[in-house]
């Protein structure tokens, strides 16, 4: 059994209470993680930026340190990094002049705790300092989109578009425009940048070409994917799911949107394994118990009391609650319909992307809900957002 992560060195920076042994969080896995400490080399990124801002202390450093402690926490599910860059964080953007480049790496913690709300204001102080802030744009359109305002994050992707960030910007307009009743020319758009990616790439063995960088083309391809899929088009979108995957294997969004095709098509052994990682998300979790559930796998219970620990530990920190996970646990998992339809409810007046429509629809049909589904479909017609998997269902 794979063994979670728990970021107490997160609890402690963020000031909050664990006194008295009754109040000591004890997880239900016998297994369960506390801390992983790696060895450390000198050579270390980390370790350079690290000894460079205990000498002199300023925003630059301080910021690009951040950014190596999130990207970190992403690429090995060690959240304890998120909770490392905030604490570093903290007295910067309490400064009235903090810089965009701080406010950038503040947000995107935010955006990960599920803090729109909170990431959006930062980012809109990081634009309104510098207009130019691409990265700033980016991040900013990115949350409006899975927020289901796609439409008011076309002109962010125009800036990024402006700055010479044309891959980034192209994707970026990609998304507004899939999200906005024009799904198939933001495929279109997608397949010749990833063309012209390819061939780039292809160029780069014999010459000096700049290929698309592989963050990018792993998300290029996440968003083709997405977009297939709406269109009922399963077997392409599993295909460019598995490129996006071999292309950046550390994004768990990739890998949690793969284990859904496979799960949705019986391939539940595969699905399994694309989502057997050390340290899983929530996400991760979710879908491995919904695998084990169809596969009556006697690995189900480890993996509940995995999932209980991580959100018992989410909730003690006050943090927002991952609804997603804990709705799909609920309807896929224990087919608690009226549970899982109330967690569906609240997870879509935050966030609107393919995942958070569908489950709000299945939720309620599961419960035989009409006015919840109401909901789906008149957001849907407002915003022009095509799902046909949805629009089956409906008919």
């Amino acid at each position: 059994m794979r063994v979670l992560m728990l970021m107490a060195y997160v609890a402690s920076a963020m000031g909050l209470g664990w006194a008295g042994a009754a109040e000591r969080f004890r997880p239900a896995a016998p297994d369960y993680v506390v801390m992983r400490v790696p060895a450390r080399a000198t050579n270390d990124p980390i370790v350079v930026l690290e000894q460079r801002y205990a000498q002199a202390p300023d925003q630059i450093t301080a910021a690009a340190l951040a950014a190596l402690y999130v990207e970190r926490a992403r690429t090995q599910r060690e959240p304890r990094y998120f909770g490392r860059a905030e604490m570093l964080l903290q007295p910067w953007v309490a400064k009235a002049h903090a810089s965009g480049a701080i406010l950038r790496v503040q947000a995107d913690i935010l955006q990960n705790r599920h803090d729109f709300a909170g990431a959006l204001r930062l980012l809109d102080g990081a634009v309104a300092s510098d207009p130019r802030d691409a990265g700033a744009r980016l991040m900013r359109a990115s949350v409006k989109v899975v927020q289901g305002r796609a439409a008011e994050a076309r002109a962010d992707c125009a800036a990024v578009l402006a700055s010479g960030e044309s891959a980034a910007g192209t994707v970026c307009f990609a998304q507004v425009l899939g999200s906005t009743g024009q799904l198939a020319q933001a495929e279109a758009l997608l397949k010749t940048l990833l063309a012209r990616g390819d061939g780039l790439r292809a160029a780069a063995a014999h010459a000096d070409a700049a290929a698309l960088p592989a963050s990018v083309r792993g998300w290029a391809l996440w968003l083709s994917a997405d977009f297939a899929d709406r269109r009922g088009d399963g077997r392409a979108a599993e295909s460019l799911l598995r490129e996006a995957m071999a292309a950046t294997p550390t994004n768990e969004g990739v890998r949690s949107a793969l284990c859904d095709l496979l799960i949705a098509r019986g391939a539940l052994r595969e699905a399994l394994d694309v989502v057997d990682l050390p340290a899983p998300s929530t996400g991760l979790l979710a879908r491995r118990a919904r695998a084990q559930r169809l596969l009556r796998d006697p690995g189900l219970s480890a993996t509940r009391a995995q999932l209980h620990d991580l959100t018992s530990l989410a909730s003690r920190r006050a943090e927002i609650p991952h609804l997603r996970e804990e709705a799909l646990f609920a309807l896929d998992v224990d087919g608690d319909a009226d549970r899982a339809l109330d967690l569906a409810k609240r997870n879509f007046a935050t966030q609107r992307e393919t995942i958070d429509v569908r489950l709000l629809a299945r939720a309620a049909r599961a419960k035989g809900d009409r006015q919840a589904l109401e909901l789906v479909t008149r957001w849907m017609r407002e915003t022009g957002f095509q799902d046909q998997e949805i629009a089956e269902t409906r008919a």
